[in-house]
């Protein structure tokens, strides 16, 4: 399989191209505006042949409302045009499907200010709905997370790493449970304070 791979839902700007059980991934950290580099990045990954994908991967949150509506809309666009269904990956799936834990802990992306959006788990399963809250909230339980570095000292948390590399490896993972060729169905999620 062929395909492009985006997250643009936290302040790095990430496309990777997977092809021959390899990825090719062109980054900006600390991107202030996806737009920027999103449509620039595939082009350059996919050398001027969009028709060569099969599929398209994109974070569709939570994160970042204008990345997460910058990346959707891409890929939306792109699947559109190119005829080639997408694969949604939810961040905090895509986090604990890395994590091999039994007891319960916190599954974090960093918003703003002190503000985490959090979800609680134990082992693989979701014992809370996703909020947006307060960092200082987070109580008891080990804290994963990513861009956690903003608010917590690094002792504090264990990083995740959330590129379209680990959102490209989870959609190959779930294709047949998450593939999509109605983008209408395809939704972001966002998450209010």
């Amino acid at each position: 399989m062929k395909f492009i791979a985006i997250n643009t839902s936290t302040s790095l700007c990430s496309v990777s191209l997977y092809e021959n059980s390899n990825f090719e991934t062109l980054e900006e950290k600390n991107a202030k505006d996806h737009t920027v580099f999103l449509g620039e990045y595939t082009h350059d990954l996919l050398k001027g042949k969009p028709e060569s994908i099969d599929f398209l991967a994109v974070s569709v949150g939570p994160g970042s409302y204008a990345g997460i509506r910058t990346g959707v809309s891409f890929c939306k666009g792109l699947s559109l045009a190119l005829k080639k269904p997408i694969i949604p990956v939810n961040n905090f799936d895509c986090m604990q499907d890395l994590l091999n834990i039994t007891g319960k802990y916190y599954l974090t992306i960093y918003s703003h200010k002190n503000f985490v959006y959090k979800q609680f788990y134990k082992g693989n399963e979701k014992i809370s709905s996703a909020k947006c809250i307060e960092v200082n909230q987070l109580n008891d339980y080990p804290i994963y997370g990513c861009n956690l570095e903003h608010i917590l000292d690094e002792k504090d948390f264990h990083q995740i790493e959330l590129s379209s590399q680990q959102i490209g490896k989870y959609a190959l993972k779930y294709y047949d449970k998450l593939i999509e060729k109605d983008i209408n169905r395809v939704k972001p999620i966002y998450i209010e304070m």
